[in-house]
């Protein structure tokens, strides 16, 4: 196609080249040579022309042809995931109810129980003792609250020791969410926790704002507030909701600062950690 468009720019030249040329001899006779090479140029023009055309249909049926499956592909399951909490002491009230929480599993940390734990054991080290995550990892997770029970009988597990206890008022059970779909986690506001996860996207489901302290352009530093952010690089627009995709980076050098959108970011130097938006998911709704 670029080779094409080049042809046809150099022959409009040649033809106005010709055209700027005298037709008429001083004598007032025709030009002879002329004529058969504006004619050449005519003819070519007019092949050139067409097989553009032809290219510009081809490009449209094309284009159909990919809009069509878009509009029938199926939208992913969302699947709404919450940031972890410590542990569950603030959900005793809530027995029966399961919850999917974001979390990253540790080995160090206070917990009570095997397979019941109870509401005040850590939840990223009853994680790793149940076997849902390994320490370090982070993953998903389904958390039921339970009934507190009479006893709970201490083990090791997975690297994790948990101790033994008497009656309690309150338990949960852990284990890892395999759901199929998309995980959609709420809005941090800032990225600094993710610092050290570099080239992974997650989803985040934001309302933007055209409010809020913002450093960069397109790469934004990891304490810039998501929801300016959405609207600053074009993917939301203030007070719209919406899920989008956050890939996380490393610190760069130097930020760049622009007002785009209604929003004003700001130049910065040396940083620890970013961020890029590259995606919004439209839910189909």
């Amino acid at each position: 196609m670029h080779l094409r468009t080049t042809t046809l720019i150099a022959l409009l030249l040649a033809a106005c080249l010709t055209l700027s040329s005298p037709v008429l001899s001083a004598e007032g006779s025709r030009d002879l040579q002329s004529l058969v090479e504006l004619d050449q140029i005519i003819e070519n023009l007019e092949k050139s022309i067409a097989d553009l055309q032809s290219l510009l249909a081809s490009l449209k049926e094309n284009r159909q042809l990919i809009a069509g499956q878009l509009s029938v592909a199926e939208p992913k399951t969302i699947i709404s995931v919450l940031f972890a909490p410590k542990n569950l002491r603030g959900y005793e009230g809530r027995i029966g109810e399961t919850f999917t929480f974001y979390v990253k599993g540790a080995s160090s940390g206070s917990v009570w129980g095997t397979g019941l734990y109870t509401h005040d054991s850590s939840l990223a080290v009853a994680a790793v003792h149940a076997g849902a995550l390994r320490a370090g990892e982070w993953g998903v997770v389904d958390v039921t609250v339970l009934p507190g029970q009479s006893s709970y009988k201490g083990s090791s597990a997975n690297g994790v020791t948990s101790g033994s206890y008497g009656s309690y008022s309150a338990s949960y059970q852990v284990s890892r969410n395999t759901s199929k779909g998309m995980y959609v986690l709420p809005d941090p506001d800032w990225m600094t926790q993710f610092r050290d996860r570099h080239g992974e996207v997650l989803y985040f489901r934001v309302t933007g704002t055209s409010r809020g302290s913002v450093w960069g352009t397109e790469v934004y530093t990891d304490d810039s507030e998501l929801a300016a952010a959405a609207v600053h690089a074009g993917f939301l627009k203030d007070g719209e909701t919406g899920i989008i995709g956050v890939m996380f980076l490393p610190g760069q050098d130097k930020y760049v600062g622009s007002t785009r959108n209604g929003v004003r970011s700001s130049d910065f130097w040396q940083y620890g950690g970013s961020y890029r938006i590259v995606e919004r998911y439209d839910t189909g709704d």
